[in-house]
């Protein structure tokens, strides 16, 4: 699985692969557009979309903004406790969240 948000003047990707890295489609000319979050763990942490959007200086764009999380199955790393952590998160970054969400989890 992987994540896709979709605000009002930016798009933000979350993947596992195996890392968390993030991609920002709003690109800045003093930024990277990869970012790996860190490196020593492929889960997604409590937060991490907050740090995000500060590290592509997405969060003055912000303003309680309504935005879109989009759940892609993708066969790449991504559990059920991502995906909780990232709905989490969005739901206290963003105003409001509509989701799409295609991905189905595997059962063990």
């Amino acid at each position: 699985m992987h994540f896709t948000i979709l605000g009002n003047d930016f798009t933000l990707t979350a993947n596992f692969a195996p890392c968390l890295i993030w991609s920002n489609a709003t690109e800045h000319p003093d930024q990277p557009h990869l970012w790996n979050q860190h490196p020593d763990h492929p889960c997604y942490d409590k937060g991490d979309l907050q740090k995000a959007m500060e590290h592509f200086s997405l969060s003055r764009q912000l303003d309680r903004t309504k935005a879109v999380l989009v759940i892609h199955e993708s066969g790449q790393v991504g559990e059920q406790h991502d995906y909780d952590r990232m709905f989490e998160d969005c739901n206290e970054v963003f105003a409001c969240v509509d989701i799409v969400n295609p991905w189905k989890p595997t059962s063990v």
